[in-house]
C-alpha cells in the first residue's frame, strides 16, 4: 500500500452464503464508534471491526492486531475501518465490496454519524 487511490475488488469469499457475517445487533455505539480503542488497548485512529465477530483491533500500520486476529482465526477474514468504513479482506489481500456488506456498512454509518 503506497497511498493514493485504492481499487476495490469483489470479494469471492462472500459469494459463499455460509461465510459468516456479524449480526447487526452486535454492532453498538459504545463499541463500534470511530473513537473506539483496540481490544488490546492501542490508542490509534486506525481501528478495524472484525465483520465475523465484532472485535475491534488496530490496523496493520499500528500494532497489527487486526491482522493477528485473522491469523489466529482464519475464518475471520473481513474487517471494516471505523475511520472511513472501507472493508479489507485478508484472504483477498485488498479492499473489497460485496452486496452482503451493505447492511453492515449502513449500520456502521448510522453509528458513526448518529443517524
Amino acid at each position: 500500500d503506497h497511498g493514493g487511490a485504492v481499487e476495490f475488488i469483489h470479494c469471492p469469499h462472500l459469494d459463499d452464503p455460509t461465510t459468516p457475517l456479524i449480526d447487526l445487533e452486535v454492532l453498538v455505539a459504545g463499541t463500534h464508534a470511530s473513537n473506539t480503542r483496540c481490544t488490546f488497548g492501542c490508542d490509534s485512529p486506525e481501528q478495524w471491526a472484525c465483520l465475523q465477530c465484532g472485535g475491534v483491533h488496530c490496523g496493520r500500520y499500528v500494532q497489527k492486531h487486526s491482522l493477528e486476529h485473522h491469523l489466529t482465526n482464519p475464518n475471520h477474514m473481513t474487517a471494516a475501518s471505523l475511520a472511513d468504513l472501507s472493508v479489507h479482506c485478508y484472504k483477498c489481500s485488498g479492499y473489497v465490496e460485496h452486496p452482503r456488506l451493505e447492511p453492515i456498512l449502513a449500520r456502521l454509518r448510522a453509528l458513526k454519524f448518529a443517524v
